[in-house]
Protein backbone atom coordinates (compact mmCIF):
# COMPACT_ATOMS: atom_id res chain seq x y z
CA UNK A 1 0.00 0.00 0.00
CA UNK A 2 2.31 2.61 -1.27
CA UNK A 3 0.29 5.40 -1.83
CA UNK A 4 -0.14 5.74 2.68
CA UNK A 5 3.67 6.75 2.04
CA UNK A 6 2.47 10.48 1.19
CA UNK A 7 0.75 10.94 4.59
CA UNK A 8 4.01 11.19 7.48
CA UNK A 9 3.50 9.19 10.10
CA UNK A 10 2.39 9.10 12.94
CA UNK A 11 -1.54 9.42 12.46
CA UNK A 12 -3.25 10.73 15.22
CA UNK A 13 -6.75 11.48 16.20
CA UNK A 14 -8.23 14.54 17.87
CA UNK A 15 -11.76 15.53 19.01
CA UNK A 16 -12.78 18.69 19.33
CA UNK A 17 -16.31 18.31 21.17
CA UNK A 18 -18.27 18.30 17.30
CA UNK A 19 -16.12 15.75 15.57
CA UNK A 20 -13.18 12.89 15.36
CA UNK A 21 -10.61 14.14 13.08
CA UNK A 22 -7.40 11.78 11.55
CA UNK A 23 -4.27 14.41 10.57
CA UNK A 24 -1.19 12.73 9.29
CA UNK A 25 2.39 13.87 11.10
CA UNK A 26 2.14 17.61 9.49
CA UNK A 27 -1.69 18.49 10.21
CA UNK A 28 -3.10 17.51 6.98
CA UNK A 29 -6.52 16.11 7.44
CA UNK A 30 -7.23 12.97 6.25
CA UNK A 31 -10.66 12.26 7.63
CA UNK A 32 -13.33 14.03 9.82
CA UNK A 33 -16.27 11.81 11.53
CA UNK A 34 -19.30 13.73 12.58
CA UNK A 35 -20.88 12.75 15.91
CA UNK A 36 -24.50 11.26 15.59
CA UNK A 37 -26.10 14.16 17.12
CA UNK A 38 -23.79 16.71 15.20
CA UNK A 39 -24.40 15.22 11.71
CA UNK A 40 -25.60 16.81 8.58
CA UNK A 41 -29.21 16.64 8.52
CA UNK A 42 -30.71 13.67 6.31
CA UNK A 43 -27.59 11.85 7.24
CA UNK A 44 -27.90 9.50 10.57
CA UNK A 45 -23.82 9.77 11.50
CA UNK A 46 -22.51 8.24 14.16
CA UNK A 47 -22.43 7.40 17.52
CA UNK A 48 -20.06 8.92 19.59
CA UNK A 49 -18.00 5.45 20.19
CA UNK A 50 -18.48 4.40 16.32
CA UNK A 51 -17.31 8.03 15.55
CA UNK A 52 -13.86 7.48 17.98
CA UNK A 53 -13.50 3.91 17.18
CA UNK A 54 -13.25 4.03 13.91
CA UNK A 55 -10.95 7.13 13.56
CA UNK A 56 -8.52 5.09 15.52
CA UNK A 57 -8.85 2.50 13.25
CA UNK A 58 -7.92 4.57 10.48
CA UNK A 59 -5.36 6.27 12.17
CA UNK A 60 -3.47 3.06 12.60
CA UNK A 61 -3.63 2.31 8.90
CA UNK A 62 -0.08 2.52 8.41
CA UNK A 63 1.20 0.31 11.17
CA UNK A 64 -1.28 -2.67 9.57
CA UNK A 65 0.26 -1.95 5.87
CA UNK A 66 3.33 -3.19 7.14
CA UNK A 67 2.33 -6.32 8.51
CA UNK A 68 3.13 -9.72 5.93
CA UNK A 69 0.35 -10.31 4.09
CA UNK A 70 -0.25 -14.43 4.75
Amino acid sequence: MRELARFTEPWRVTHDGERFTVCDANGVMLVQLPQHDRAPHGNAGLSDAEAEELARLIARLPDLSRRPQY
